[in-house]
């Protein structure tokens, strides 16, 4: 009987063994293609992966990545980020939430060098002499969950403290990282000194994308801030509820960009109670992506002694500007301001029209330009409010040559471009003034 439980502990053993080294191979190759899929990426423009080094064994391997990014400052050509992360082969992992399967768990370190040497000072005196710590799950369904760690730090002088809790990121996706969603805490950030102050309340936010191919990826970024405070000793100003989003899709096979920036409501010294900026560029061709990639990789490959861009360089410029400028291409902005007890909306509409069987860069004559052009711009504020600051007297001028409309306690103005003509509330406005050289 003893035999037989030694050697079937014997068989456990040895399977546990070549499990746990298979998994260690293929950990290896996961790596190993993750950092080939971003050595090759045209995004890495600017950044170069320096290192890459897996210290494979059986239950556990070590893993080095040495990231450069060009920076070109006075201080340092460029920084370096190292990551080294402990992987713990499966198949039998212990994770936060206890014994799981899967195929490993990973604890990081990530450090910088190459920046001046009061930046590791700080780094080794408040922040542990890291600027990030993860630790990461993958399951046998090739899906990752990291938990990343940014320290905070807490600066206490004779007259000035600086103080910020960190940042947590809880990402999801799979192995290869291709398509990830995540929620973002950020802590207080509080600074005080004899001149002034600044507090940013905790806030959240989140992330989604998924990379295409290598030239395109879609997602989404929102961030959320109850609070940011300012204060001097001659004013204060606190924006309340503020919050941030951008985000790209694709419809049609072209590709939209949004974005958008808002504050609900404003307690400062001016006027203005609430503001909110909405861009939108939709209908763009894809391939601009590429276009772009390759003029930001040979600008970042630019040294100091250049003085401008060379002949390759200004056809990739052409070439981007002929990508970009296409028919139906759309550019849309929304301004609203609550001020002074009233609302001003100012909304911008403009289509591109195209140029039939023409370069745009080698057109000279501007209102060629002005004829491929659609817009529309709409103003609405309250003329109470207006009428009550300082534009009353620009307002009042502009009302008796017919370019501000009055209509039910509002100032509105409407102004169209279309085939090269302007008008401003059906009045017609000239452009030679505008266009001629």
């Amino acid at each position: 009987m003893k035999k037989l439980l030694l050697g079937f502990s014997l068989i456990l053993i040895g399977a546990a063994t070549s499990a746990s080294y298979y998994i260690g191979l293929k950990a290896e190759q996961y790596y190993e293609e993750f950092v080939q899929l971003r050595q090759n990426s045209p995004i890495m423009s600017g950044f170069v992966i320096k290192n890459a080094h897996f210290e494979r064994g059986i239950f556990s391997s070590n893993w080095r990545l040495e990231l450069s990014i060009k920076a070109k400052t006075p201080q340092f050509d460029s920084l370096i980020v190292i990551t080294r992360s402990k992987l713990r082969h499966g198949p039998i992992l212990w994770t936060d939430q206890g014994l799981k399967p899967g195929l490993f768990t990973t604890s990081d370190t990530v450090t910088l060098d190459g920046v001046p040497d009061k930046t590791i000072q700080f780094i080794n005196q408040y922040m542990n002499g890291h600027i990030a710590k993860a630790k990461s799950y993958a399951d046998f369904n090739r899906q990752l969950t990291i938990h990343l760690k940014v320290p905070g730090f807490d600066i206490n002088t004779q007259d000035t403290r600086l103080s910020f809790g960190g940042i947590q990121v809880h990402q999801k996706g799979d192995l290869l990282r291709n398509s990830m969603s995540a929620t973002i805490d950020i802590s207080t950030l509080a600074f005080t000194n004899p001149t002034g102050s600044l507090e940013l309340q905790p806030g959240k936010g989140s992330f989604q994308y998924t990379r295409l191919d290598e030239f395109i990826t879609l997602g989404s970024l929102d961030l959320n801030l109850p609070k940011l405070a300012l204060g001097s000793p001659q004013s204060n100003l606190t924006l309340n509820q503020i919050a941030f989003g951008i985000k790209q899709t694709m419809e049609n096979e072209k590709l939209n960009q949004t974005g958008g920036i808002s504050v609900n409501n404003i307690d400062s010294p001016f006027p203005i109670s609430s503001a909110s900026y909405d861009i939108e560029l939709k209908q763009i061709n894809p391939d601009v992506n590429k276009t772009l990639a390759e003029i930001t990789s040979q600008l970042n490959n630019l040294d100091g002694s250049s003085t401008g861009l060379t002949p390759e360089q200004n056809e990739q410029l052409r070439k981007f500007l002929y990508t970009f400028l296409q028919k139906g291409l759309q550019f849309n902005q929304q301004l609203t301001i609550d001020a002074l007890g009233g609302n001003l909306l100012a909304d911008l509409d403009i289509e591109y029209l195209g140029l039939t069987n023409k370069d745009p860069v080698a057109i000279q004559d501007p209102n060629q330009h002005l004829r491929a052009i659609k817009a529309q711009l709409n103003i609405r504020a309250d003329e109470r409010a207006v009428m009550s600051s300082p534009l009353s007297q620009l307002a009042s001028s502009y009302i008796q040559q017919g370019f501000i409309a009055r209509r039910n306690g509002q100032l509105t103005v409407k102004a169209e471009l279309n085939q090269g003509l302007l008008t401003v509330n059906n009045q017609s406005v000239p452009l030679d003034k505008l266009t001629s050289p």
